[in-house]
């Protein structure tokens, strides 16, 4: 469902620019219109913006497969929820330890509270990845949604951002009681390159409050297996009593 809401969304995308190019075409900003007045320049429109220039080109690199064997792994624990999750059998795990990605073997996780995987040997920068995260922001699931979106919007370092679907207090995994709040965007990072980036966040069987945040990010040629691998966590995470 989501990859055809995904490529239904590019389709439409695709369309709205050509369908604004002819509309430039029959009165650009500055030329004289029938009544033979000037038409406002598009930078005094409410609401214009610049346009983005063309991202740079993606890294070399294979696309995304779809993912279909995980490896099972538990995070958190003390203060904090503990979850059962997933990831692609093989990854490297790479906790963050004071916000840099340090390789971690997987008897360690437990004490790592945001883990990021990716396959081995892929770039830093530029591929696709699956980040999980353990919040305790005592806020429910839409509210996550809606300060990641703010916090996006806001970011310096970033452009671009278009919401390509939202769903909010789902049903989900293997407990039906587990609850989520999804955002999926299209982004550009501050060197100009398109990503897409897909969050979700879970709340406990029980509890309103969201206390698992669950992201994957890669290329447009990645969007399809993501959204597998975004629905295939969902599906398969579960809290631990």
């Amino acid at each position: 469902m989501r990859i055809r809401v995904l490529l239904l969304w590019l389709l439409l995308a695709a369309l709205g620019a050509g369908a604004g190019a002819g509309v430039a075409v029959l009165a650009e900003p500055g030329t004289s219109t029938a009544r033979g007045l000037d038409a406002p320049s598009a930078a005094a429109l409410p609401g214009w913006q610049e346009p983005l220039p063309p991202p740079i080109a993606d890294i070399d690199y294979p696309t995304l497969a779809p993912v279909t064997t995980f490896d099972r792994l538990r995070i958190g624990g003390g203060v904090a929820q503990t979850w059962r999750i997933v990831r692609p059998r093989g990854w490297t795990s790479y906790c963050y330890v004071r916000e840099a990605e340090v390789p971690t073997p997987d008897d360690e996780l437990r004490s790592c509270t945001e883990v990021r995987f990716r396959p081995p040997g892929e770039p830093i920068t530029g591929g696709y990845s699956l980040r999980v995260k353990v919040i305790a922001d005592h806020i429910a699931p839409v509210t996550e949604a809606d300060r990641k979106l703010t916090d996006l919007l806001a970011s310096p370092d970033l452009s671009g951002v278009e919401v390509v679907d939202r769903v909010d207090a789902e049903p989900t995994g293997v407990r039906e009681a587990v609850r989520r709040g999804t955002l999926l965007v299209t982004l550009r990072t501050g060197e100009n390159r398109l990503r897409h980036n897909y969050f979700q966040w879970f709340a406990a069987p029980g509890s309103s409050s969201a206390t698992l945040e669950m992201s994957v990010a890669g290329r447009l040629e990645d969007a399809p297996a993501l959204l597998g691998l975004f629905d295939a966590f969902a599906a398969r995470v579960t809290a631990v009593d």
